[in-house]
């Protein structure tokens, strides 16, 4: 299949993840996530789709690999930053946690549910 062949399907995968979310079916997200990172394997979005997929359904002890993988990929990207942080904070490396969600925060003060959970983390 080609680049672009590719680049679609993930695109699918990725608003159906998106769609799910909207319904709330986390099984259905993490279908679909792992579809997104089958089809691009280093891609740090489509990894981080996973890893907060997994979060969302208490699963951040099977997707913590994922979220560190995310995060290499793309370290400056702070939802990427505030998804590892959650799973952080899920397994309980609550230290660790802290300190991205504060890295989160500085990457992108915009975003209300960084902000939120930099707020709620701070000691």
């Amino acid at each position: 299949m080609g680049r672009r062949g590719r680049r679609r399907r993930r695109g699918a995968a990725e608003e159906g993840a998106e769609e799910d979310a909207e319904e709330g079916d986390e099984e259905d997200d993490v279908e679909d996530a792992e579809e997104a990172v089958a089809l691009s394997p280093d891609d740090a979005d489509a990894l981080n789709a996973l890893c907060w997929a997994l979060v969302k359904d208490g699963r951040a002890d099977q997707g913590l690999d994922i979220c560190e993988a995310a995060a290499a990929g793309d370290p400056d990207s702070g939802a990427i930053v505030h998804s590892l942080a959650a799973a952080l904070e899920q397994v309980g490396e609550t230290a660790r946690a802290r300190d991205l969600y504060a890295r989160a925060y500085d990457l992108d003060p915009d975003n209300d549910t960084i902000a939120q959970d930099y707020a709620r983390t701070r000691p």
